[in-house]
């Protein structure tokens, strides 16, 4: 899988970064899957390129729970975005 540079990183490299991520995120209020999405994309993460079903895909095998099932209002990518961006 591509980063923003181009540099391909293997699935095991994503995933501990995806729970490196869910280990230090607030506990009161979980990240969404369009959340950690904006966060693995973002350049402090090397700018993983990837999917949300497959960011749902690895939350599920490495058994972390979604942030939706805690009662945190899903919202879209866009209004993810505009929150982090703004």
């Amino acid at each position: 899988m591509p980063t923003s540079s181009g540099e391909e990183v293997s699935t095991g490299e994503l995933k501990n970064v995806l729970k490196e991520i869910v280990d230090g995120e607030d506990k009161r209020k979980p990240y969404t899957d369009d959340e950690l999405l904006v966060e693995l994309m973002n350049e402090k993460k090397k700018g993983y390129q990837i999917a949300r079903r497959t960011i749902a895909k690895y939350r599920q095998l490495l058994d972390i729970i979604p942030g939706e099932t805690f009662g945190t209002r899903r919202v879209g990518f866009a209004s993810v975005v505009g929150r982090i961006a703004g």
